[in-house]
């Protein structure tokens, strides 16, 4: 915790909404963070926790082990490394503004102790200051909503067939005898969540000038995907009004006096598997025109709080394919032949952060677009907006596989 250095008005309306007014984008970020914490405190740190996988040496193994598969898996996508390299070549104004966050986040935990935050981790011990580069990381896990995090729940558990022999026991059935293989490649198929937006253009208004936006976002109304309604004023430089993921700096979706623009989920997909063919010889390589290639692996220990508050380890063995995890997707795991990998097409996306936080500035339709050219950062959504000439714009500019 840090002395308070920045300062920033909140308003808030009958219904909560704050109204963020400073002097600068910094100060605006400030007060984002500290209504972020006071309105929904826990979510930030818990998400966290999950990405940099230490949910169980926190909270616990959770119902059914499920911290701990989730630590195992966050692990293996590994997002917390590739985002905090990339956080040290960020751009100024987004270092700036995840500083200023973080600020903001801490000077009410400051202000409040653990044991004032609204939520169901009021006075828990895992509850901390946050730096921003841990708010960053988190930021980049959203992207992997449609890719990496689908599959978190089949990375544990990918192991390679077991050799009867090699152990010294004869199973009772025959190991890795799979014929004709039945994967579910149902996971593969776009996520099924999605929103409704409607961008109307001047000649569809009964004026015959401006546009109207409708986002009608279906996100959940709980947890991580959460929206947070909020208005951000910088006085004669930024005015901008909407929501945005729980503890996030800026706007995911929302308007200026110029233009307006709300996202839907794509129905395109985020990332590419790869069903392995395995070397005969052995089930930990694979075949790449005809030629055998290793599997990588790493030996990861899980630390895991128990209830009479002893503190256990578990390591497994979490393997990778040059393309990325290897997973144990229903119907096929992992036999002598056969195993399936996949590639993720935003886990290297860092271009995504900045593009949301130069949109913050857009004054047009056009000031938006060219925002959208020169980073293409958009994760998993369709754009739908609106400029106040009466123009409209439908984009799925999202992260796809080549």
């Amino acid at each position: 915790l840090v002395p308070p250095r920045l300062e920033v008005t909140v308003r808030r309306t009958t219904d909560g909404v704050p109204h963020i007014i400073g002097d600068d984008l910094e100060s605006v970020a400030y007060g984002q963070g500290f209504v972020s914490a006071e309105d929904h405190g826990c979510t930030l740190v818990d998400q966290i926790l999950k990405v940099y996988g230490i949910r169980s040496e926190n909270l616990g193994p959770g119902d059914d082990g499920r911290n701990t598969e989730s630590d195992f898996a966050w692990r293996a996508i590994d997002i917390a490394t590739i985002a905090t390299a990339d956080y040290d070549d960020a751009s100024t104004g987004v270092v700036t503004q995840f500083e200023a966050f973080a600020e903001g986040w801490n000077a009410y935990l400051g202000d409040q102790g653990d044991d004032g935050l609204t939520g169901w981790c009021n006075g828990a011990a895992w509850v901390r200051p946050v730096q921003p580069v841990e708010i960053y990381v988190y930021a980049r896990s959203i992207a992997l909503l449609a890719s990496s995090g689908r599959f978190a729940e089949f990375i544990p558990s990918a192991q390679p067939p077991i050799d009867a022999e090699a152990v010294g026991f004869a199973p009772t059935q025959p190991v890795n005898d799979v014929e004709d293989p039945d994967p579910d490649f149902s996971l593969l198929e776009p996520i099924d969540v999605g929103s409704n937006g409607w961008a109307v253009g001047s000649k569809r208004t009964e004026s015959g000038t401006g546009g109207l936006l409708v986002a009608n976002p279906h996100f959940p109304w709980e947890g991580e995907l959460r929206f947070a309604e909020v208005h951000l004023t910088v006085p004669g430089k930024v005015d901008i009004y909407g929501a945005q993921l729980l503890g996030l700096p800026g706007i995911g979706i929302g308007f200026t006096e110029g233009v307006a623009w709300t996202h839907t989920v794509s129905a395109g997909k985020r990332l590419t598997a790869y069903l392995l063919t395995l070397d005969p010889e052995s089930p930990t390589s694979y075949l790449v025109d005809g030629e055998a290639r290793p599997m990588t692996s790493t030996d990861v220990t899980s630390s895991i709080l128990r209830a009479d508050g002893s503190v256990d380890n578990e390591t497994r063995t979490l393997w990778r394919s040059e393309y990325g995890p290897i997973i144990d997707v229903p119907g096929l795991g992992w036999t002598d032949s056969a195993v399936l990998s996949f590639r993720d097409a935003n886990i290297n996306n860092n271009e995504f952060i900045e593009q949301y936080h130069d949109m913050i500035g857009v004054q047009s339709l056009d000031e938006l677009q060219a925002v959208y050219e020169e980073h293409q950062g958009v994760p998993l959504f369709n754009t739908v907006a609106t400029g106040a000439n009466g123009r409209v714009w439908y984009a799925d500019t999202a992260a796809t596989p080549n």
